[in-house]
Parts: C-alpha cells; structure tokens; sequence
C-alpha cells in the first residue's frame, strides 16, 4: 500500500511508525529511503479500523523525493546538559549514511512537513558501535531536514 502526502498541509499522521525500528537508511538520485521494521499491537489503538488496515505490513520505506541538486541537512545531536547546551555534529550524505546504518539502534520519533520542508527526528543509539561509529556514542538524535518534491510511505 503507497500514500502519498501534501507537502504544503500540516497533518501528517505518523503515529503509526512511531517507535519503530529503522532496518536501513539509502540516499540515491535525490532519494532518502528510510526503512522501518513494523510491528504494531492492537492494545496500542482505540480504533481498532485503523490497526486491521495496517495490522499485516511489516515494512515501510518513508520516501523523499528531492528536487534536484538539494542538500539536505543531516546531523546528529548529544542531548543538552544541566546548563542547556549540546552538541550538534553535521555530516555529508555518505558518512550520515554510514553511520545511521551502523548504529545499534535508531527509532522514528516524529515527522514534520511545512511548505515543501520535511523534518524528520529519529533517536539514535550506538552503545555497541563497531570501529569508526563508536566516536558516535555521545550522540542520541538524529534529525533530517530537507526540500522535498514528495513524500510517500510504502507499506509492504
């Protein structure tokens, strides 16, 4: 099942890949793939129509169509400290890629579309990274900001 959203609305309803886990993470010809593992449980919806419409997927690609030549933001983030501050580090497509995929986990938190924009936050762990991620540790928030054509969701 593929939907499709406007990306100049502001109801976005992803309550339904919150929490889960992301499998895998692409960027190709001005295409971000974000891949979630679904695993939804009916005690988690008061509405049990929409649960049954989803209920047997156990994918989705979030796809982003960019407009050509864009260039997408893509950090990480530290969680703030006692006196509020962070740190923020910000990567090239192929290092972001490389290291969201290398991460010991990765959660979809929420999506934001406004005017063409799509932000998308992801909390991030790498308490088991291997080699060149373990410099990641610190690291708990993932965000992706860009200029987008179309957003669409494929459930499979």
């Amino acid at each position: 099942m593929n939907t499709e959203f406007d990306l100049y609305g502001f109801d976005l309803p992803c309550g339904l890949i919150h929490d889960q886990k992301l499998s895998n993470v692409k960027v190709e010809n001005d295409t971000i793939v974000l891949t979630f593992d679904i695993e939804l449980y009916p005690q988690n919806y008061s509405d049990d129509t929409i649960y049954n419409q989803y209920k047997d997927f156990k994918h989705c690609d979030m796809i982003i169509e960019m407009p050509e030549c864009s260039d997408p933001n893509l950090q990480f983030q530290t969680t703030a400290n006692s006196k509020g501050e962070f740190k923020g580090l910000q990567l090239e497509v192929d290092d972001f890629v490389n290291v969201l995929n290398n991460a010991s986990s990765a959660e979809f938190v929420d999506c934001y579309v406004r005017c063409g924009e799509v932000i998308i936050d992801l909390a991030v762990g790498f308490y088991d990274a291997k080699d060149d991620c373990k410099k990641y540790k610190n690291y708990t928030w993932c965000v992706i900001n860009t200029e987008a054509s179309k957003l669409k969701w494929n459930w499979y």
